[in-house]
């Protein structure tokens, strides 16, 4: 009698323990509101949810519709209005991009790991490329910004022409006509020649490319997966088994064989188009700091594929960082902590203006070595600066976690 009390106590605890439950539903993000979505988290993703004012929330993700994003907050499922969620960012999977793979990066930030398709015939138009989890690719050819085809390879610098990287330490410049088994390239002619010399090398000799295209802004809805791909979807739907199917103009559609991705393998999602610009985008206006400072190092991006590609920024005080605004910029927001070398001795000022009007002031010391700042962030410039505190410079070294901007998105074009 006493083994089946116990074990009736441990359902009924179980019970109370469940989440509550809520009808399921289907569909898909897309590009037009229209469509229905449907995303849920398995039990323990946890996920921040960065509302349109940049304030944040940390539950578990229940699902995403036209119209809402629902979430577990404690004990109960709650809502917010999908305009009113930029993106969302799965705290669990960090983002691996150490690839024993090729990586090919198109001029709008979009990255796929994988490799060339082998026995393919040379294309003008499109490269034939291999992801692993997307499979096959059609990507066009005057998208693409590097490749490289050797795990670990840098990516050469470029000037006016293409250049192509060889195992020997040739590099070769001019236009690359096609990229399969091999790569052609017609050469860069000398000064006052018109010869058009065309070269044939088979893609194992290559170790990476870099081609002139001119970089273009990202226009829809993106994804990023933890093996550090970053994809542009068209339609993005997640069924009651946990698997994302998706659509991008470079993915042949198969009905009968719809691609499948984990919802645990995506790190973020951008809801709401070129609604975020990272501060780890923008190039400093200048770095300064006290004529007795002998070197002034300037900030440092931490996390070169982070989702959102809202990388950490290191900074080493005293020194004062001056910004340009994003176009239409709306509101900053970062967490500010000291680094971990530097909560012992750290004591500083942060200190966030804009245009010269000073919007926030956080003191951050071992006895508080974080803190949020979410402040106004309108006009042509935007400065940080990082003042020395009780302790003098000691040890004053700052992260900046997730610094974005937020974009008023009905002024853009």
């Amino acid at each position: 009698m006493i083994p089946r009390l116990i074990i009736l106590l441990a359902l009924v605890a179980l019970i109370s323990a469940a989440p509550p439950q809520r009808s399921a539903r289907g569909g898909d993000i897309s590009t037009s509101d229209a469509t229905a979505a449907t995303v849920t988290g398995k039990p323990g993703d946890t996920y921040t949810f960065i509302r349109n004012d940049l304030s944040t929330l940390h539950a578990r993700l229940g699902a995403v519709t036209s119209q809402v994003v629902e979430y577990l907050d404690d004990s109960s499922w709650s809502q917010l209005k999908t305009e009113d969620c930029l993106a969302l960012i799965n705290e669990s999977p960090p983002i691996n991009t150490a690839t024993s793979l090729s990586v090919l990066t198109l001029n709008d930030g979009q990255r796929f790991p994988g490799e060339v398709v082998s026995g393919e015939t040379p294309s003008a138009d499109i490269v034939a490329w291999n992801h692993p989890r997307l499979g096959r690719l059609s990507i066009p050819i005057n998208l693409i910004a590097s490749v490289t085809f050797q795990p670990g390879a840098q990516i050469p610098t470029s000037g006016s022409s293409d250049v192509l990287l060889l195992s020997n330490g040739d590099r070769l410049e001019g236009f690359i006509l096609s990229i399969a088994d091999t790569i052609s390239i017609e050469l860069s002619s000398p000064a006052g020649s018109t010869a058009h010399q065309v070269s044939h090398i088979p893609l194992s000799r290559a170790v990476a490319a870099t081609m002139v295209a001119q970089n273009r802004p990202a226009v829809g809805r993106r994804i990023w997966l933890e093996d550090g791909t970053v994809l542009d979807v068209s339609t993005l739907t997640v069924g009651l088994d946990g698997q994302v199917r998706i659509a991008s103009p470079f993915i042949p559609q198969d009905p009968q064989h719809p691609v499948l991705v984990p919802i645990q393998n995506v790190s973020a999602v951008l809801l709401v188009p070129r609604a975020i610009v990272p501060l780890a985008s923008i190039k400093p206006l200048d770095v300064s700091g006290p004529s007795t400072r002998f070197m002034i190092p300037p900030p440092r991006v931490m996390d070169a594929f982070a989702p959102l590609q809202a990388s950490r920024i290191s900074m080493s005080g005293p020194l004062k960082v001056r910004y340009p605004l994003p176009a239409h910029s709306r509101r900053f927001s970062a967490t500010a902590s000291l680094a971990r070398d530097a909560q012992v001795f750290g004591d500083c000022d942060l200190v966030i203006s804009c245009d010269g009007k000073e919007l926030s002031r956080t003191h951050l010391s071992p006895d508080q070595p974080a803190a949020a700042i979410n402040v106004p962030a309108a006009g042509a410039e935007m400065t940080i600066d990082l003042m020395p505190g009780a302790n003098g410079s000691i040890q004053d070294h700052v992260i900046l976690s997730l610094p974005i901007f937020s974009i008023d998105t009905s002024l853009r074009q």
